[in-house]
């Protein structure tokens, strides 16, 4: 026969049982801020009953009923059939804004306002609440001048020392550096050179045998051949077409 003083033992190692059975962490995914009030652990039943109800409804006798405005019941707690009624949502705190509202079966999901961050509670799992971004050039980042992440969300800022460092994994490294691009000569310069030669001469050639009577000294040739002395000088001692 069972001892008197062992059954308030085997009830409350019954009702630990079935608080959070689903997940190896205890973390319901439909309440995404915050672990169960700690002042609805009253409201769970001390006799687990076959009958169950949807999410977004809860047991009233034997008749399922919906929860109410500004309440909620997750898939989670009506499989595990442990609540007695739906939960109140959550609700913003200091820093904290609504990113997603409640509903019937799912709580409100809660973040930072700007300058905050998102962080878990040590020691109390499914807990977070927000936190001050860190300033660089501040506090522990004295010597820290340069932001390389951003604050948002759930993660902090990371403060380096260089400005051309780069956050690999939560740690500043130095930026990869790479090579400066090859420069190649053209190789199509003396072609084209070679091209205005053959043409300044060939017009030369041209210009001595157009008049048979007219001399080099025709003031139409002069300036024609002064131009093409000068374009081959400069040509040669690459002032041009380079």
């Amino acid at each position: 026969m069972m001892q008197p003083r062992i059954k308030p033992l085997l009830a409350l190692l019954v009702l630990t049982s079935l608080y959070h059975p689903g997940q190896p962490d205890g973390c319901d995914p439909d309440i995404p801020s915050r672990s169960l009030p700690k002042n609805y652990m009253a409201a769970f039943k001390t006799d687990k009953r076959p009958e169950t109800c949807s999410r977004g409804q809860y047991l009233n006798g034997s008749e399922c009923k919906p929860c109410g405005h500004g309440t909620f019941m997750t898939s989670q707690m009506a499989q595990e059939n442990t609540h007695a009624h739906c939960l109140p949502c959550n609700e913003p705190g200091m820093y904290e804004i609504t990113t997603e509202p409640c509903t019937t079966t799912r709580d409100a999901k809660i973040m930072c306002e700007d300058g905050y961050y998102r962080v878990k509670v040590p020691g109390k799992p499914c807990q977070s609440e927000c936190r001050r971004c860190d300033v660089c050039g501040l506090g522990i980042n004295m010597f820290k001048n340069y932001e390389g992440r951003e604050c948002s969300g759930d993660q902090n800022t990371i403060c380096c020392h260089e400005e051309h460092m780069v956050v690999v994994d939560g740690d500043c490294k130095n930026r990869p550096t790479t090579p400066p691009p090859t420069s190649t000569t053209p190789t199509s310069t003396s072609t084209t050179i070679s091209e205005y030669q053959s043409v300044f001469s060939d017009e030369i050639k041209v210009g001595f045998l157009r008049s048979s009577g007219e001399t080099l000294h025709h003031s139409g040739y002069i300036p024609l051949v002064l131009t093409v002395c000068v374009v081959v000088v400069l040509a040669k001692h690459g002032s041009i077409f380079s």
